[in-house]
């Protein structure tokens, strides 16, 4: 229920699921279904869709480090989202895809239609624990720069006579 909170103000958990808890070789795999208001930020007939990733710039605030940068465990990451329209909305603007690999952690951000349903797919990979201290300037340009390319947001229009 947390997470739906996260996502959408007033948000109702329709229904939560979880694969793969038991088999260690597999991915766990978690399923949410839900519904709630304010989910669109209103810009008169725009709707504005949350921001879907981002990348945390604060560790790489310094302009130079004395210690290698710790990032934690490798791991992957991956998150897909589904969002069907309203009928009385259409899509005004979806952001290209974001795909950046550097030798510390790669991240693919993509965004589709499909008739009345908004897809996006994000997929983190970690590949390192940490940042040696040479490599931190080149991993500090990455990271601002990716942290500039996921700030998209999906825009959609609301059609002539509606309100909602």
């Amino acid at each position: 229920k947390e997470k739906v909170q996260d996502a959408v103000v007033s948000g109702r958990l329709i229904k939560y699921s979880y694969k793969n808890k038991d088999d260690l070789n597999l991915p766990i795999k978690l399923s949410y279904d839900y519904e709630g208001k304010n989910f669109l930020s209103k810009a008169g007939r725009m709707r504005v869709l949350p921001q879907f990733a981002s990348f945390d710039t604060s560790a790489v605030a310094k302009e130079a480090r004395r210690y290698p940068l710790e990032l934690g465990q490798p791991n992957v990451n991956e998150s897909f989202f589904d969002i069907e329209l309203p009928e009385n909305f259409s899509l005004k603007y979806l952001p290209d895809t974001v795909n950046s690999l550097s030798p510390w952690l790669d991240c693919l951000m993509s965004y589709t239609l499909e008739g009345r349903h908004l897809k996006m797919y994000q997929r983190w990979v970690q590949k390192t624990r940490q940042v040696p201290k040479d490599e931190y300037r080149a991993f500090k340009k990455f990271a601002e720069d990716l942290a500039i390319k996921l700030d998209e947001h999906i825009v959609l229009e609301q059609s002539d006579g509606q309100k909602k």
